[in-house]
């Protein structure tokens, strides 16, 4: 009884939420699993293909769209002048953003990572740190393949998110992990834990 009298007394004001329409872009048949915003392009990764926007004020059809494969991106972004991606089959893909949108096919980069998803993805400067489903966290770079500097089961459930951030004290830069085991974890300085 609570909440219908909330309702009833902010009426005119939950009217005016349901009155506001969200601009519509065509992003995939399939759910778009994940989206990558930088100020350039705007990335929508669905079940088996990526969609691209050339500017944050897109347009209703994207100006590429290539395959992934049978599987699907789990993580988007853009590093340099590349889309990379994790992706539901363990594969690091990478696509290169030199050529014309509408060009882009066949990544140009594809390092299997593991066995499991690859299910988060961070970039902080030039090192690259994903996780996968069964709690392993990787760090890399990006060169002419993937280059794995660290791999550690850290997690007991997949790790769900990581991010990086400023370190309060010092000159590096802190990345954080957690995981559906209910705990975040702090990566220290040479990325150890």
């Amino acid at each position: 009884m609570f909440w219908k009298e909330i309702y009833e007394s902010n009426s005119e004001l939950y009217n005016r939420w349901r009155l506001v329409k969200a601009r519509e872009m065509l992003s995939n048949k399939n759910d778009s699993g994940t989206i990558y915003l930088n100020g350039q392009y705007l990335v929508a990764a669905g079940q088996q293909s990526i969609r691209i926007w050339n500017g944050i004020n897109p347009k209703l059809e994207p100006d590429g769209v290539f395959s992934i494969g049978k599987k699907y991106a789990t993580k988007i972004n853009i590093l340099q002048n590349n889309i990379i991606a994790t992706c539901s089959d363990g594969i690091f893909r990478s696509w290169n953003l030199d050529q014309p949108l509408g060009a882009i096919d066949q990544p140009d980069q594809a390092t299997k990572i593991s066995k499991k998803s690859l299910v988060s993805l961070e970039i902080l400067k030039d090192m690259i740190i994903m996780g996968d489903i069964e709690g392993v966290v990787y760090v890399g770079t990006m060169s002419e393949d993937f280059d794995v500097s660290m791999k550690k089961k850290i997690h007991k459930g997949p790790v769900t998110s990581i991010i990086s951030a400023p370190d309060p004290v010092g000159n590096d830069d802190l990345v954080f992990t957690s995981s559906s085991d209910y705990t975040v974890k702090v990566l220290e300085k040479n990325y150890k834990y």
